[in-house]
């Protein structure tokens, strides 16, 4: 583990089987909680053979399918094992963004549970690095 900036670091490293060349590929940060991102060598250790971890899929694919100015539409999640406040984001056509971060999730959650209009708007895209929230969104609640 490796501290840097008051945050805790643990990486993952992935060693190919037909090169056996290690790829760092992932990196696990503690700042009162956790978050994994995708590291710098991931599209070489892709290339190597490695399969994108089930639990960690986005790489903000869906990302490059929409713009800013763009309407996003939220649906609550309840069933989620993960947070029972839940809320995905989804473009027009239906296709799952991802969700609402945790620690909005319980307030707009509430919102849509109380049929509250609440419209949200792609704000910003950050297509140069693989994040988990790499698509800002602007919510206004009516």
């Amino acid at each position: 583990m490796l501290q840097n900036d008051g945050r805790d670091y643990l990486y993952l490293i992935w060693k190919a089987e037909r090169t056996r060349k290690q790829h760092i590929i992932g990196k696990l940060s503690k700042n009162g909680q956790y978050e994994f991102r995708y590291y710098k060598e991931v599209d070489a250790a892709i290339s190597d053979g490695f399969e994108l971890l089930i639990s960690f899929p986005d790489r903000c694919d869906k990302a490059l399918k929409i713009e800013k100015g763009e309407k996003v539409y939220l649906k609550n999640e309840p069933e989620n094992e993960n947070d029972k406040y839940a809320v995905e984001a989804h473009t027009k056509n239906g296709d799952k963004l991802g969700y609402i971060p945790r620690y909005y999730s319980e307030a707009v959650s509430t919102m849509l549970s109380n049929n509250r209009n609440v419209e949200c708007e792609v704000f910003s895209i950050n297509r140069s690095e693989c994040c988990h929230e790499c698509i800002k969104v602007f919510l206004n609640a009516l």
